[in-house]
């Protein structure tokens, strides 16, 4: 995965592609949660590099903000038709939001529909309870009660931005999602079946 900007011609593509590149990521803002720094490209760049990443087979991946995915879930399942889209983060949501908000419920559709890819990363961006932030737990459970087959499991090492009182240790998130994922199956879908289907070509 990359992020890139209009510096970047749409036929590079194909070169990354022969070098094992398989998608680009995204960010989209709103004004509330916008950082105070440049970060990322959105979708006006997308737009760009659209069709060849259709013609690559490429992925979208996109970090989104969870005030605008009930907006945007629209954009995104017409995007599905032409080529899979990741939601990082389980949305990035605020654990305190709880997983009937909109946006999040908004998310489950897509998931449940096969739209959309959801990665189950960095809970520690959800959540203030360190280290084992049993409020992400919800959201984690109701995607997988979702569509399990739309799931991807990261750790989001090397965490940037995060103190280092509080910097999760990536063992300790795997064995998070084991507890969280107990049946083997699943977990083996999640881990290794999903990105193969998506990254493996």
């Amino acid at each position: 995965m990359a992020i890139i900007d209009a510096r970047v011609q749409p036929s590079t593509l194909r070169d990354w592609h022969r070098l094992g590149m398989r998608g680009l990521r995204f960010h989209i803002f709103s004004e509330a949660g916008r950082p105070a720094y440049v970060r990322g490209v959105g979708l006006e760049v997308f737009e760009i590099f659209r069709t060849a990443m259709r013609e690559l087979g490429w992925v979208m991946q996109v970090f989104c903000d969870w005030r605008l995915m009930e907006d945007l879930a629209v954009t995104f399942r017409e995007i599905a038709r032409e080529m899979p889209v990741i939601v990082d983060h389980m949305l990035h949501i605020p654990a305190g939001q709880g997983a009937q908000d909109r946006g999040f419920q908004a998310l489950l559709r897509l998931v449940g529909e096969g739209y959309v890819h959801v990665k189950l990363s960095a809970p520690y961006r959800l959540s203030d309870r360190y280290p084992d932030y049993p409020d992400v737990r919800p959201y984690h459970e109701a995607l997988l009660r979702a569509n399990p087959q739309r799931l991807m499991w990261g750790t989001d090492w090397p965490h940037p931005s995060i103190p280092g009182e509080i910097m999760p240790d990536d063992g300790h998130l795997f064995d998070l999602f084991c507890q969280w994922i107990p049946d083997e199956q699943m977990r083996r879908c999640i881990l290794v079946e999903t990105p193969a289907r998506l990254f493996g070509k």
